[in-house]
């Protein structure tokens, strides 16, 4: 398992000051193919502050844009999945098909109002890769000029959110087998797998990137969270037996919403309708701000040993076969000398018989 962690933080023109946003965090483990590892990741800004670019730092020198994909634009064509991902009533505007579309919270009491950004790592508009030094990559996301929201009354003040999904090694790092320690037979028909997570966490990032984050020279600044939401996806025959957090709760993806927003799996892998569970933990800020998160879970799921099992059945006729030999040996050990004594008492009986007719014949 790859312990170093990610980190995520901004460069704004009013450097220095807190910048709040909302955390979105979603995991998908397909199957056990290592393929089907992949973590979506939404940053939603309480506000433009200033922001001009959002950084991701990722624990991969191989990781290439070809592992990122822009979900903005998938939630901006259909409205269904929209809503399924907020779980709000909302509608979709697309105001600028090429860069962002406005959504509209339709709540009970008024509207929420947000900006919701397209992503294209092929043109380097708006993402890009850059070089780094730190163990890892950057992604760096790259938001529009905000001047014709600023002189909009109605947007001024609204918020701003993008989506992504990165797949591949790093992702696949964080996930780490293990075996169960309780029973040795159980280790035949399971497994335990870990996911382990850590976001600005310092002692998994490298020094020099702490202090690039913290650069307000350069307009950089971490972030920090008003709220985390943490979704863990996997199929039901897999058991979460350890969270290092207190899970607020479980769920069947629903049939048929989200067909066209989880990833698809890999090679032959299938899966099964309503054979998804989405488990739901949440971190609320305290008043400080939430400026790290670590998310720790342990799932145990049923898969077929069968290297373990014939080594296993081997070794059990072997130990039969030793065990019927040495029983066999120890029974002829105690029926050797029954044998031999009536053997001899057979020779004197034989003797005394002889004795007694000898003897008859002589009188």
């Amino acid at each position: 398992m790859n312990m170093h962690g990610i980190a995520i933080w901004a460069k704004s023109s009013d450097a220095g000051k807190d910048l709040k946003a909302d955390l979105h965090i979603n995991v998908w483990k397909l199957s056990e193919d290592s393929r089907d590892r992949h973590l979506d990741i939404g940053i939603m800004l309480n506000g433009r502050q200033g922001v001009q670019s959002l950084f991701v730092y990722v624990p991969s020198q191989t990781f290439s844009l070809d592992d990122f994909h822009d979900l903005g634009s998938l939630l901006l064509n259909d409205e269904t999945t929209c809503a399924a991902v907020f779980n709000e009533h909302l509608t979709v505007t697309k105001t600028h098909p090429g860069t962002h579309g406005d959504i509209v919270i339709n709540g009970k009491k008024s509207k929420k109002r947000f900006i919701l950004y397209r992503l294209d790592p092929a043109s380097k508009s708006s993402v890009e890769l850059k070089s780094c030094d730190h163990k890892g990559s950057v992604i760096e996301i790259l938001l529009p000029d905000d001047s014709e929201c600023r002189n909009d009354a109605a947007c001024c003040d609204c918020w701003a959110y993008v989506r992504f999904r990165i797949s591949g090694e790093c992702i696949c790092n964080m996930f780490a087998r293990d075996e169960l320690a309780n029973s040795a037979l159980q280790n035949f028909s399971s497994n335990v797998e870990v996911f382990d997570i850590r976001i600005n966490e310092v002692r998994t990032l490298d020094a020099s990137l702490i202090t690039k984050m913290h650069n307000h020279a350069n307009g950089n600044t971490p972030l920090k969270f008003s709220s985390i939401q943490f979704f863990f996806m996997c199929k039901s025959t897999e058991e979460v037996v350890l969270a290092t957090k207190i899970q607020t709760s479980a769920r069947y993806l629903e049939e048929g919403t989200w067909d066209k927003y989880k990833p698809a799996p890999s090679g032959g892998n299938s899966i099964k309708k309503n054979s998804i569970i989405a488990h739901q933990w949440k971190r609320v800020d305290d008043g400080s701000g939430c400026s790290d998160f670590t998310m720790l879970v342990k799932t145990r799921f049923e898969v077929l040993h069968w290297k373990k099992i014939l080594i296993f059945v081997f070794v059990v006729i072997v130990l039969g076969c030793v065990g019927s030999l040495l029983a066999s040996g120890i029974e002829g050990c105690w029926r050797n000398p029954i044998t031999i004594e009536k053997s001899v008492q057979s020779a004197d009986e034989i003797r005394e018989k002889g004795h007694e007719t000898a003897k008859g014949a002589a009188d």
